[in-house]
């Protein structure tokens, strides 16, 4: 039996499958796996589901490494054979393990009598997983922005705390915050921990007033971006300019806008992330002028380069390519890996972008220009509170935000009231879109692994940080 997924999920499931066929349940640890074949050879046992934890003996040959020789893994591979050959109805011993693709599982397990039963188990849904935690912290120590907010709670938790180890350490950060502060938990303090990591302390107080006046300048135009560029659709769950030891300030994407986004990313969704990329320096220029642009949007722009090279160089896209004949203009996509990429091919892409977001930042500039109250009122909050939620960030729109920006705000509630929303007609690409971005003022100082958001398997941070 193979279970393709966490093994905290894969021991949860079997733990309750044993007991309910009345067998015991246990769980061998990787280091004790060789003992526990050579012990149970011979025993009589009894009925029992066993779940060997996963180790080097359990991958194929290249990709074992240096972990285990050759003689010890096919010496394993025996004994699991011959314990599984003695199965009678009687008294079962059955073998589970867990590993991520099955095509890493040595070929000598994969096969009839040894584990010949795959299982992939279905994620948790982001509603069951939020209860779940809602019940870990208790619900008496949660505030209704907490309790009431299941999916968005479980949507946080699978993005920044992904494993059964980090989950524990972030409810033990929560239950203690809510012990020492004598308080229930809101929705911004779970953001806080994701934003911030596990550490008890990570204000810094050497800032001048002038650095928190650019760092708020700075992420209202990202905040600004984010609402006016989506209709309100994408109105960030947080914005902070508290510090910490990777950021100045920093502002989350709304995790229902990208949950309900799906798997593609459209041409007006990378344009639309482009934008955001580049609202922190586009801010700063417009409040400050143009001779007082700061460092501070250095990841910004690196980001916003590497979107836009994945867009011309990957996917197919072009500058301006809402407009009529633009289009078809780049189809022929390069990839390092295909044997076609070329120096000219770097110079064209690099073309494309420079051109992309030349053009882009002008219309970045004249949003913000356009919505220049909201864009002050969100600084100015930021200033006075430290940090914003997205329902108050939601009364700031209505309070400052333009005619347009509030009648499309109203209409699509009502809309929303009446049925559900139209289909997205924008088009998409056969491309994974990003997870829900963070964009951070980054300043130096790299702080512990621990602290640093969870990052993709490509190795960005799981929101592509800006």
């Amino acid at each position: 039996m193979l279970l393709t997924e966490d093994e905290e999920r894969c021991t949860t499931l079997l733990a309750m499958a044993a007991a309910e066929a009345d067998m015991a349940f246990m769980r061998v640890s990787a280091s004790d796996v060789p003992e526990f074949l050579e012990r149970e050879r011979g025993a009589a046992g009894v009925p029992a589901i066993v779940y060997l934890e996963p180790a080097v003996w359990a991958l194929s040959s290249d990709e074992r490494g240096d972990g285990v020789s050759e003689a010890e893994a096919g010496a394993i591979h025996s004994a699991i054979e011959a314990l599984l050959a003695r199965f009678y109805p009687a008294c079962p011993l059955i073998l589970a393990t867990s590993i991520e693709e099955l095509t890493s599982l040595d070929a000598r397990l994969r096969r009839e009598g040894a584990f010949d039963r795959y299982f992939r188990i279905p994620a948790v849904d982001p509603e069951s997983l939020g209860m779940r935690i809602v019940a870990a912290l208790g619900r008496e120590n949660c505030a209704p922005s907490l309790a009431t907010n299941a999916t968005r709670l479980g949507m946080l938790f699978a993005r920044d705390f992904a494993t059964e180890r980090r989950r524990s350490l972030a409810i033990l950060r929560l239950r203690r915050l809510s012990h020492r502060e004598r308080r229930r938990l809101e929705f911004l303090d779970v953001l806080q921990v994701s934003i911030h990591g596990f550490a008890e302390s990570y204000h810094r107080a050497d800032q001048t007033p002038e650095q928190r006046r650019l760092a708020a300048v700075h992420e209202a135009g990202h905040v600004v971006a984010a609402i006016v560029g989506t209709d309100g659709r994408n109105t960030p769950e947080c914005a902070s300019i508290v510090p910490s030891a990777l950021s100045t300030g920093v502002v989350v994407d709304s995790l229902t806008f990208h949950h309900e986004s799906g798997d593609h990313l459209s041409y007006a969704g990378m344009r639309q992330q482009a934008h955001m990329h580049l609202a922190g320096r586009a801010s700063e220029e417009l409040v400050f002028g143009t001779s007082l642009v700061t460092t501070g949007a250095c990841e910004d722009l690196r980001q916003a380069t590497m979107l836009a090279g994945r867009a011309f160089g990957q996917w197919g896209f072009a500058p301006a390519m809402e407009s009529p004949g633009r289009s078809a203009s780049n189809l022929a996509v390069a990839l390092p890996q295909s044997g076609n990429y070329t120096a000219s091919t770097d110079a064209h892409i690099e073309a494309l972008s420079r051109e992309f977001l030349r053009i882009e930042y002008a219309v970045v500039h004249a949003m913000l220009a356009e919505n220049r109250a909201l864009l002050e009122a969100v600084s100015e909050a930021l200033l006075r509170n430290g940090a914003i939620d997205q329902e108050g960030l939601i009364e700031l729109v209505e309070d400052h935000g333009t005619a347009a920006l509030r009648g499309r705000l109203k209409s699509r509630e009502h809309a929303a009231l009446d049925g559900p929303p139209p289909p997205d007609t924008r088009g998409t690409v056969a491309s994974h879109a990003p997870w829900p971005q963070i964009h951070n003022h980054v300043h130096s100082g790299e702080g512990d692994s621990l602290d640093r958001p969870a990052r993709s398997a490509a190795g960005a941070p799981i929101p592509g940080g800006v």
